[in-house]
């Protein structure tokens, strides 16, 4: 692998790397490649997002500022392919990993990342209202400013829309929980955290 990077076959590298490593085969050389070609401009947004991947999951252990980086990248990455669902479960494990290591940082910078909600607008209402109570729930734990709209736009507020059943009415019931006064400040924080921890043990269960 390392070859073909040397002599800027850097497609067959990353497909070597990506889709022909045994799993489980990381070290500094792997993550070091892994990374890079992950944010080779040649490469399409899939590849990238593959390779980004692998650097993930070798050194997700350790949520400290190159993984971050890596997650960030990554949701860029899956963010720019056709089926959102894969950005939606790259959304839910940064969200687990931050809500492992109490890394409300990681969280509100997850829910900066453009478009964090309506990009799934009009897609998949129940993975936008998903986004949503990550982004409140981020701003609560993060002691930032509840996120806000541009004037005219709604576009947060859009998912708890009317009809609302089921899964999304839970989650929008959620949301509305963490509104500012809403609830005292350290029962609204705890509520935040069980938001996140309900969100995450419902997502385990729907991908079994």
């Amino acid at each position: 692998m390392e070859a073909l990077r040397q002599s800027g076959r850097l497609y067959d590298a990353g497909v070597m790397l990506a889709r022909q490593r045994r799993e489980g085969h990381c070290g500094p050389v792997v993550l070091a490649a892994a990374r890079a070609l992950g944010r080779a401009p040649s490469l399409g947004p899939a590849l990238r997002a593959d390779l980004l991947s692998v650097a993930v999951r070798c050194a997700a252990a350790a949520l400290d500022a190159s993984v971050v980086d890596d997650l960030m990248a990554l949701d860029g990455e899956t963010r720019a392919l056709p089926d959102l669902g894969r950005n939606l479960k790259v959304v839910l494990f940064t969200t687990e990993l931050a809500v492992r290591e109490q890394r409300w940082d990681v969280l509100s910078r997850l829910s900066k990342q453009p478009d964090f909600v309506g990009r799934f607008r009009g897609e998949d209402e129940g993975a936008a209202a998903t986004a949503r109570l990550i982004e409140a729930a981020a701003a609560v734990l993060a002691g930032e400013p509840a996120p806000r709209d541009a004037p005219g736009d709604g576009a947060r507020d859009a998912p708890c829309g009317a009809p609302l059943a089921g899964d999304r009415a839970a989650l929008c019931a959620e949301i509305q929980r963490l509104r500012p006064g809403a609830l005292p400040e350290p029962q609204r924080r705890q509520a935040a955290r069980e938001a996140l921890t309900n969100l995450l043990a419902a997502a385990r269960g729907q991908a079994r």
